[in-house]
């Protein structure tokens, strides 16, 4: 008869969520044993195909979107040109225990993922493109902007093939899709991500495996929602492709604030004759908003009239009906030039019909607030919905939040951070928060957060942006099998390398990137934050105006 430890089962078991839990990483920084000298850092880049950056070298830099501090200085940039770069990026960042980031065309979250001292892979010059028109589909190298795909269609497919495409030309291909894609296609084909049918990707040991719903079904289901760079570094995602829509009308107009509950309505009833093949985009920075409406199909302009008249029953409202012969005369002229500003703070929600009217004119209001020294706007997009509500009713073929999939409008709300500083950025930055926190994250369909306009500090980050916990923990599972060491990590990613039950870590007030969480960790561009409690003082006075507005404007 075996005679059974007590204690040492109850030691175990007391032990094991520790055994289980994703390992964190001490990562080597400079004057370590470990850190690489300046010629094993030359003889590593010699090794590589593409070009290679080692800080303070002249081809050194580094694109930072939404900067608030600093500009984090990685120790080394890869610019690779092929997936055997990238593996001897992370073999090389492996051996000396370096933080690894990765970006595909830069835009990642206010430093979320580029880090002082680390291995910066950039995949923004793999710009291949292969399509298969037999089977309608196309391969996309990350590297790839969504203009560039566009214009490659276009010409290769004689303007008949689409697909998702976002509101600007110059999102990357990679990041759009794999973190949801919302776009002017979307109520039509579905999500960026419900379109992506297979990945090629890189693992941290090196493996270059190919994904799809045969091969690693439950990785293709993680990068459909939850991102990719936190898994293995993406070399290329394929898309399934869509006939592109035909004619499309757009009808343009001006109004006051006073009268989004009359345009909101007359949208809605517009929409109803239009289910799938309507979208819109309102821009509001002040008392006057823009609207821009988007009909797919032949008989469209004929149901212009409709909204026309119910919109001339309210002041001041007056429409401009434009027609395009194909979606790529439209994309070119209406949402092609549109560019992102990359110094810019963005906060998020989405939000069921019955609350855009409030959302909206509270939102025009909070605008106003701050007019005479914040350029603070915001755009709210009809885009969701349509056939997005009836794909994947389970959420066992996309990591797309239910929240995204339930909703009818999703706004996005930047302020303006160019040429100001330190101390200023962090006091709009304040701002801008405090409106999320107290006003938008209450409106928003379960709190959601889009996770690739995401703010900083999201509490219960896991839950708001993928829905409920046992969302996440399926997605991390997946994380632990891809990438048990937790090697590859950024600011609230799947897996993001903290004790699991913490509260969520906040962005350091030390001019570190968001990743640079560890005290162990040291800054390569370091200077104090020392107006920080001014800073804070300076928003508490803020407070009052922002709870005075949001609770006049209660229903």
């Amino acid at each position: 008869m075996v005679k059974i430890n007590t204690n040492s089962i109850l030691l175990l078991l007391a032990l094991l969520p520790v055994i289980l839990s994703i390992p964190r990483w001490t990562y080597t920084q400079p004057g370590d044993e470990n850190w690489p000298c300046e010629q094993q850092f030359q003889d590593f880049g010699a090794t590589l195909d593409g070009e290679f950056a080692i800080r303070g070298s002249s081809n050194y830099e580094i694109f930072n979107y939404n900067l608030r501090t600093n500009n984090p200085q990685p120790a080394i940039i890869v610019y690779a040109i092929n997936e055997q770069d990238v593996v001897k990026a992370l073999q090389f960042a492996r051996q000396h225990e370096i933080r690894v980031s990765v970006s595909s065309t830069g835009f990642h979250q206010d430093n979320r993922n580029v880090v002082d001292n680390g291995v910066h892979i950039s995949l923004a010059k793999m710009k291949q493109i292969d399509i298969d028109l037999q089977n309608e589909r196309v391969v996309v190298q990350t590297g790839n902007r969504v203009n560039e795909v566009i214009a490659y269609l276009g010409q290769n497919t004689n303007n008949q093939y689409v697909i998702p495409v976002g509101g600007s030309s110059t999102i990357g291909i990679y990041g759009f899709n794999t973190q949801g894609g919302v776009g002017a296609l979307t109520r039509l084909i579905g999500l960026g991500a419900d379109n992506v049918i297979g990945a090629r990707m890189v693992l941290v040991n090196g493996q270059v495996i190919d994904v799809d719903e045969n091969n690693h079904p439950d990785l293709l289901r993680a990068i459909r929602g939850s991102g990719a760079s936190t898994y293995g570094v993406g070399i290329s995602l394929t898309f399934k492709l869509s006939q592109q829509p035909g004619k499309v009308s757009t009808f343009t107009g001006k109004f006051f604030s006073d009268q989004f509950a009359d345009i909101n309505t007359a949208y809605q009833q517009w929409q109803a004759q239009n289910p799938n093949f309507v979208s819109g985009k309102l821009f509001i920075n002040g008392q006057i908003a823009s609207f821009t409406g988007t009909c797919f199909g032949d008989d469209c302009a004929d149901k212009f009239d409709i909204i026309d008249a119910i919109c001339e029953q309210s002041n001041n409202c007056a429409l401009t009906l434009n027609k395009y012969n194909n979606f790529y005369d439209f994309y070119a002229k209406v949402w092609g030039p549109n560019g992102y500003q990359t110094d810019e703070y963005l906060i998020q929600g989405v939000f069921e019909n019955c609350q855009i009217s409030n959302v909206l004119s509270t939102t025009q209001q909070f605008i106003q607030l701050y007019e005479d020294f914040a350029s603070i706007s915001c755009y709210a997009f009809t885009d969701i919905g349509g056939v997005v509500k009836q794909l994947d009713p389970n959420h066992d073929i996309t990591a797309i939040a239910p929240a995204l999939r339930e909703a009818d409008m999703m706004m996005t709300c930047s302020v303006d951070l160019s040429d100001l500083t330190i101390y200023e950025k962090e006091t709009l930055v304040g701002i801008m928060d405090y409106f999320a926190d107290n006003y938008i994250k209450k409106q928003s369909i379960d709190e959601f957060v889009y996770w690739n306009e995401a703010q900083h500090n999201v509490e219960n980050w896991e839950k708001r942006y993928w829905g409920k916990n046992k969302y996440y923990r399926k997605l991390l599972k997946v994380k632990r099998q891809y990438d048990p060491e937790n090697f590859l990590t950024c600011y609230h990613c799947i897996g993001y390398n903290q004790d699991e039950e913490a509260a969520p870590a906040l962005c350091p007030t030390n001019n570190c990137s968001c990743s640079n969480v560890y005290d162990e960790n040291v800054c390569a561009n370091t200077s104090s934050l020392s107006q920080i409690d001014e800073v804070n003082q300076v928003n508490e006075s803020y407070e009052d105006q922002i709870n005075n507005l949001i609770r006049n404007n209660r229903h």
